[in-house]
């Protein structure tokens, strides 16, 4: 038998208390429309490919040995920052391509054959989509990484790559569990309490509002 996470122990002694004040309490699903349509406008097989792309071009940075190496190159003025920067690209196009932006061609043409150049001229074309990736590639797209590599260029790099990559990863692991795992998905439709990971998804990139025609375009 699978051993219960806290969260899901916390979220049944939540109910029981409720219950116990209101007998006649029954639980409102009030998230189940938002979780199928999410799970509707971003299918299996688009999850699926988000992360073999991920794999293939985000893996890298994660863990604990890359970070450091990546923070030695902040401080030593290395180019490499740039390989940071990469990452940031990279993740975000993934998240544009998940929230309805990017269509297949162009995310087909990078996971085959694209290069770090061809990410950027999709990402071009897009970052206006979802604020949160403008307002850091804006600041980097022309950023100085050769030569004396400013500190600002650094860190905001450096932060960026970390911050989108584990974002990404979170969103996708979330998506694929609730496609997955029928008794999971059905305790996601009374909200209850999140994880790191699924707050990513449920809180701070909520797919209601950062889709393609979600109700902040609306």
């Amino acid at each position: 038998m699978k051993k219960k996470s806290k969260f899901e122990i916390r979220e049944e002694e939540l109910d029981k208390l409720y219950k116990e004040k209101h007998p006649d309490y029954k639980p409102d699903p009030f998230m189940k429309d938002d979780v199928e349509q999410m799970l509707k406008g971003i299918p299996l097989k688009k999850v699926k490919k988000a992360k073999r792309i991920w794999n293939k071009r985000c893996k890298w940075i994660v863990g604990r040995e890359r970070r450091k190496e990546q923070i030695y190159r902040c401080f030593t003025g290395s180019y490499k920052t740039r390989f940071s920067f990469y990452a940031f690209t990279d993740a975000a196009l993934i998240l544009l391509y998940l929230y309805g932006y990017v269509p297949e061609e162009e995310i087909d043409r990078v996971e085959d054959e694209g290069d770090d150049k061809e990410v950027r001229e999709v990402l071009d074309k897009y970052q206006d989509s979802i604020p949160k990736v403008k307002e850091v590639y804006e600041k980097l797209k022309d950023g100085l990484f050769s030569g004396k590599v400013p500190m600002n260029i650094h860190t905001l790099s450096f932060g960026a790559g970390q911050l989108f990559t584990y974002a990404v990863k979170s969103i996708i692991d979330t998506l694929e569990r609730l496609h997955k795992d029928k008794k999971y998905r059905k305790r996601r439709y009374y909200g209850g309490v999140f994880d790191w990971d699924e707050a990513v998804l449920f809180s701070g990139l909520i797919y209601e509002y950062y889709k393609k025609g979600g109700r902040d375009e609306k």
